[in-house]
């Protein structure tokens, strides 16, 4: 090394400027791993509806790896009727008692193929 030049690293850049690449390098690297956690985090984050938080989660068959609330309201169902009533009233379809209105349960049916809302027992 010559007399009055400044003291360079084998890729011949100074260390000061060595230094500075590799401090925006880990901070490169650290708003990335920041963005990932976020990302991860807004992910694995269900949007509830308002008032209760949700305590249980059920993964939804459709979709690996997606899960929805499923809580249980209080009360138990009804037992299952032994024949089928006719009714011209629209009943609505439900998977877990979170898809049903407090008062109620979600629960099998003797003429449908799916869980239906049912008002709940509590004897």
């Amino acid at each position: 090394m010559h007399t009055g030049e400044a003291a360079q690293t084998r890729d011949g850049l100074k260390p000061s400027t060595t230094l500075a690449l590799t401090s925006c390098f880990i901070m490169h690297r650290l708003s990335i791993l920041i963005l990932a956690a976020s990302f991860t985090l807004a992910l694995t984050t269900s949007v509830l509806p308002a008032g209760k938080p949700c305590e249980d989660y059920c993964e939804i068959e459709e979709r690996p790896n997606h899960y929805e609330c499923c809580d249980r309201n209080p009360g138990r169902c009804p037992n299952v009727r032994p024949s089928c009533i006719r009714s011209s009233t629209i009943i609505p379809y439900c998977k877990y008692d979170i898809h049903c209105e407090k008062h109620e349960k979600c629960c099998e049916d003797a003429c449908l193929s799916r869980k239906v809302c049912k008002p709940a027992e509590y004897n």
